[in-house]
């Protein structure tokens, strides 16, 4: 089982480097299904974030959560579609079925406070000038 997983993410890093990140081809069909496939319940929590981030907690652990839900089955199963349909050019041209064809996008890998951004040291620096006690 650990040797079929790690085949697949082999497959999935050789087909994703090798194709353009532009084209639309069945290489990126396929590379794009199993993204989807594999990250698609991930759905879950990014729409419960994004929702609590625009509307408040309250709607965003109620139709965030049912959004999330709704959403991470659907991506999860168009990833799958488009895995076994990969050769096949449908929709025309290849064309994503999703928007944006992958949750992997730059806004739900944005840190959750942007003015920490680059804000990170090490842990030993923030103990500067205290003096502890003996």
């Amino acid at each position: 089982m650990k040797r079929i997983g790690s085949v697949i993410l082999v497959m999935t890093l050789v087909i994703s480097l090798a194709s353009s990140a532009y084209a639309q081809t069945p290489a990126v069909k396929l590379n794009r299904g199993l993204v989807n496939a594999l990250t698609g319940l991930w759905e879950l929590p990014v729409d419960v974030l994004r929702t609590c981030k625009q509307e408040g907690a309250p709607k965003g652990l109620t139709v965030g959560l049912v959004r999330g839900l709704v959403m991470g089955v659907y991506r999860t199963l168009v990833g799958i579609y488009e895995v076994v349909t990969f050769p096949v050019p449908a929709p025309a041209g290849y064309r994503p079925i999703t928007d944006p064809p992958t949750l992997l996008t730059s806004e739900t890998l944005e840190p959750a406070n942007p003015e920490m951004r680059g804000d990170f040291r090490p842990l030993s620096s923030a103990y500067e000038g205290t003096t502890r006690k003996k």
